[in-house]
């Protein structure tokens, strides 16, 4: 990490990858945006990479937006504490081109409960395929006692939890965010560590936790696997904080 604004010219190697969005003459002010570059990899160059023999070419990542644009980008925002809009653009030899935005708006919290925080959110997506989509949800976000926690994970796990869970900052925070109107279709909530997880509520609400997952982020952890983030923390999640959390939504 480096301050580019008080050395513009030290890394410029590395500043020249984000040329189009902070060219050489707006180095000299803080950049107010966060900037994230996909490196892709030809053929040529996975034939000889030491890290990854896969190619990754523009129609990959082309492909990689449309199923996130289809299937995740009017949900993705719910759950966020310091992002509340994303656009997607595609840079070619034609021009720019907007794929899609998403904006999140809250309303006040209208919460009584010291615990509980509840909100109303819209979401606006749009794309030239539908246009402008919006959709309300109620936001319920509940935070409940570090010791309490700790004590129940330590009674199942069997020996004292509480210095793991500082250490790797876990804490008991849960969310649920339900749709307006509630729909009568099919269930197709999903579960959150924060982003959307590959993986159901069977409810038709979606529900955010600090869940125990796999370093791909595809699965939960074994429910029988040892260990304060591989072990019972599943259960208690959903046995004691989910159910007492979803009870305020009734």
């Amino acid at each position: 990490m480096f301050d580019f604004v008080e050395q513009p010219n030290k890394h410029g190697d590395q500043l020249s990858g984000f040329d189009f969005f902070i060219p050489m003459a707006d180095r000299s002010v803080p950049f107010s945006k966060t900037i994230i570059r996909l490196p892709l990899r030809t053929t040529t160059g996975a034939a000889s990479s030491r890290i990854k023999n896969n190619s990754v070419e523009p129609s990959k990542i082309r492909q990689l937006f449309d199923d996130f644009i289809k299937e995740e980008i009017d949900i993705v925002l719910l759950f966020l504490a310091h992002i509340s809009s994303i656009e997607i653009y595609e840079v070619d030899d034609q021009g720019i081109t907007r794929l899609a935005s998403v904006e999140l708006t809250k309303s006040p919290s209208d919460s009584q409960y010291t615990n509980i925080t509840t909100y109303q959110s819209n979401v606006k997506v749009t794309t030239d395929v539908l246009g402008c989509v919006s959709q309300s949800w109620r936001i319920l976000c509940a935070s409940y006692s570090g010791s309490r926690a700790a004590t129940i994970l330590s009674e199942r796990l069997g020996y004292d939890v509480d210095p793991a869970l500082k250490r790797q900052k876990l804490v008991p925070n849960l969310a649920i965010a339900m749709p307006l109107p509630l729909p009568s279709s099919t269930p197709r909530g999903r579960l959150y560590t924060y982003l959307p997880l590959p993986l159901s509520t069977g409810f038709r609400c979606h529900i955010h936790g600090l869940f125990a997952l796999t370093p791909d982020r595809q699965h939960l952890r074994n429910g029988e696997e040892t260990g304060v983030v591989k072990g019972d923390d599943r259960s208690v999640v959903f046995d004691r904080f989910v159910r007492i959390t979803g009870s305020f939504l009734n």
